[in-house]
């Protein structure tokens, strides 16, 4: 089930993933999705790595062009043409996440992170 997150240019849709057996304070990621979307297969990799022993934040980096359930591939990602169908609606929005885009909204989710521009 997806959260809502403070975004720079809104709000985003994420999905979090935690340990199924760890407890306690825990270190986190954030595991960017790719042009596909989140979708089911981004949940398994985000809970893989919480079993490891992460929290795991999965933004819809995306969240400006629509929200999960908008972006989500129509096309069956199991087959080559389902891949290129997806693609043909993915990477023209991958094209508009442009640094000015997406550096605010990873300095929001990491003041702490040096800004190597300066």
């Amino acid at each position: 089930m997806p959260i809502e997150i403070a975004a720079a240019a809104g709000t985003a849709e994420a999905l979090v993933a935690r340990p199924s057996t760890a407890t306690g304070p825990l270190p986190g990621v954030i595991l960017y999705m790719d042009a596909f979307g989140l979708r089911p297969r981004i949940q398994e990799m985000a809970q893989r790595i919480a079993d490891w022993g992460y929290v795991v934040l999965a933004p819809n980096v995306f969240y400006r062009d629509g929200s999960i359930a908008e972006l989500a591939p129509a096309a069956d990602m199991s087959t080559q043409e389902g891949r290129e169908a997806a693609g043909k609606a993915a990477f023209p929005r991958v094209g508009r996440l442009t640094p000015d885009k997406a550096l605010p909204d990873i300095m929001l989710g990491c003041p702490r992170w040096p800004d190597s521009r300066a």
